[in-house]
């Protein structure tokens, strides 16, 4: 157990509570359960602080420090501060990545609700313009259009896609943020990436096709076998921290870079203005049915020629 840790959590308590901030104690007091097996004493301190008796808190917290406190060991201050920066960088790399992952699963539920809604009407309306094209300059783009489209359809038709009420889908968003953070490639030491790079596909997967039963399997067994270790829980030594921190810094600037570039897609732009999907996709229907008729008329003129 790290003494050093638990003195300083201590001292916070103390303060917190000369200080009258007493809110903040809920959030600090949890962490000294998983002392209280080694430093029995810390029961009396948790005890005190749960029935608001907090004279009796600060004179457990004083007996404490007096026994513990001239055994502890010097603390190079540079390097904990280093710890920390790692720590918040750490903390904003998931940010990022929570970030991208949102927007792309935005983009993913758009795309599968435009297949659903519309793309019986695109197809006919790109193969018509294959033909209305056929004798133009203007074919082989459409040509490639229609079959990328079709291409695009069969992946969607093999999609497996689950419907999920708001409850659900505020449950999938939680549990796929806490399975990303275990298992994403960029906070893994270096000989798991691979495997994690695998199994945050598999997690991904699932997550932009709201399967919530995968993505719970998936966090279940990321927790209990804890399989990939964090690359920056390993890391004491100054100079690794330092180097550790640059890393994650031009990873912080990357994701920053490809949230950016998402940003500036056309799809994106387009989603962003939406208010209502349903009301955008059935007027979206009913200006592509127009499109169809006329490219209809279009092509019936064509052939009459």
């Amino acid at each position: 157990m790290d003494i050093e840790k638990l003195i300083r959590h201590l001292e916070i308590i103390k303060n917190c509570i000369l200080l009258e901030e007493v809110d903040i104690l809920n959030i600090i007091v949890p962490k000294l359960e998983k002392y209280v097996l080694v430093y029995d004493k810390l029961q009396n301190v948790i005890s005190a602080i749960n029935n608001r008796n907090y004279a009796n808190a600060i004179q457990h917290i004083n007996m404490f420090l007096k026994n513990y406190k001239t055994i502890t060991v010097w603390v190079d201050e540079d390097l904990q501060a280093l710890k920390i920066e790692l720590k918040i960088l750490e903390n904003q790399h998931n940010e990022y990545v929570n970030k991208k992952n949102d927007i792309e699963k935005l983009i993913s539920d758009y795309q599968y609700k435009y297949n659903e809604e519309v793309s019986n009407i695109v197809t006919e309306i790109l193969r018509l313009r294959t033909i209305l094209f056929k004798d133009t300059d203007k074919y082989e783009e459409a040509q490639q259009d229609e079959e990328d489209f079709k291409q695009e359809i069969k992946e969607h038709q093999g999609r497996e896609y689950f419907k999920l009420n708001e409850d659900e889908q505020k449950e999938l968003k939680i549990k796929f943020r806490k399975a990303s953070k275990l298992c994403h490639p960029d906070s893994v030491t270096n000989g798991m990436k691979e495997q994690a790079q695998k199994m945050f596909i598999e997690l991904k997967k699932s997550y932009d096709n709201n399967n919530l039963i995968k993505v719970s399997e998936i966090l279940e067994q990321l927790e209990n076998s804890k399989f990939f270790h964090l690359k920056w829980e390993e890391i004491s030594e100054k100079d690794k921290i330092q180097s550790a921190i640059q890393q994650i810094k031009l990873q912080i600037e990357i994701l920053a870079k490809e949230i950016e570039n998402i940003k500036a897609s056309g799809v994106y732009q387009e989603i962003i203005f939406i208010d209502d999907w349903d009301i955008y996709f059935e007027n979206l229907k009913k200006q592509l049915q127009q499109q169809l008729y006329n490219l209809q008329k279009e092509v019936a003129n064509y052939n009459e020629e």
